[in-house]
């Protein structure tokens, strides 16, 4: 009977020490986690891409009304490329106008209609290296820049060389702003969007022409330039504030500025985590 007691209580404090030892092993093991250079932390995402995209003026805007305002800006580029086909109209009229203070003969004419598209098939080649190069939202900057550039040349121009170097210069901004608006919008724009936002270059183009003729109905030709160069200013403007085309900067390897990017046009639902990781494995697939 004694042996049975003796063996009981050396079995309770067996487990007892057991207890204590464990816990001791625990709290010494916490202890050293915390002077230990391998313990683990929460990682936060970078405060810079959190204060972008979570801010109250991305907040404000549904995803659907921040890819119209990143596709605003190439279509007013695409509008001014239909401004500068219908602004020979308006110019060669008033230019052979009795009592013009510039007056052209038929060849001089000839030349001023033939000047803009002329170099508009170097522009698109241009255009495709230079959004590969630089980027879709660099390339619509700089072009947007060469437009403003070509309609002031116009609008101050007094001679008949002076003309011809406005038109060359537009007529080269048609051809940069072909590759990269339709690639910019259709990279930024969600599916069920991009059909119209793409359409909306079409418009922007036809729209553009019936601008030129309205300008030059009203205004002098010199006028009429002026005003076509505040559109490009709207350009530029809208596309600082627009991001860069999240698969360029997939494919230049900047996942999380791609990521920044597509959260800012996408929102931050599930079907826009998962379209971003399908781009993602497409592209690593497309590179492998």
């Amino acid at each position: 009977m004694l042996q049975r007691i003796f063996f009981s209580l050396q079995v309770k404090n067996l487990v007892a020490f057991n207890k204590i030892y464990r816990t001791r092993h625990t709290v010494s093991l916490a202890r050293r986690s915390l002077h230990s250079p391998y313990q683990m932390i929460i990682k936060k995402p970078p405060a810079t891409d959190d204060a972008f995209i979570e801010s109250n003026v991305v907040k404000r805007f549904s995803p659907l009304a921040r890819q119209v305002l990143a596709a605003s800006g190439p279509i007013i580029s695409s509008a001014a490329a239909g401004m500068t086909n219908g602004f020979s109209a308006i110019l060669l009229p008033q230019l052979q106008q009795p009592g013009s203070k510039l007056s052209i003969s038929e060849d001089q004419a000839s030349w001023i209609a033939s000047m803009a598209p002329l170099p508009m098939a170097v522009g698109c080649i241009l255009g495709g290296l230079l959004m590969e190069r630089c980027g879709r939202k660099s390339a619509h900057l700089l072009l947007n820049i060469s437009f403003a550039v070509g309609w002031c040349v116009l609008s101050m121009a007094g001679s008949y060389p002076q003309i011809l170097a406005g038109r060359f210069i537009t007529g080269l901004s048609c051809g940069l702003v072909g590759p990269p608006a339709s690639v910019y919008i259709a990279e930024t724009s969600d599916p069920r969007y991009r059909g119209i936002l793409l359409a909306g270059v079409t418009f922007a183009v036809s729209s553009g022409i019936l601008l030129a003729h309205l300008f030059g109905t009203f205004f002098r030709w010199q006028t009429a330039a002026l005003l076509c160069s505040l559109f490009m200013i709207v350009a530029y403007l809208l596309m600082l504030v627009s991001p860069e085309s999240p698969a360029w900067l997939l494919a230049r390897g900047a996942r999380s500025e791609a990521e920044t990017s597509f959260r800012w046009l996408r929102g931050f639902d599930p079907a826009s985590r998962q379209e971003f990781d399908a781009m993602v494995a497409r592209m690593e697939k497309d590179k492998g």
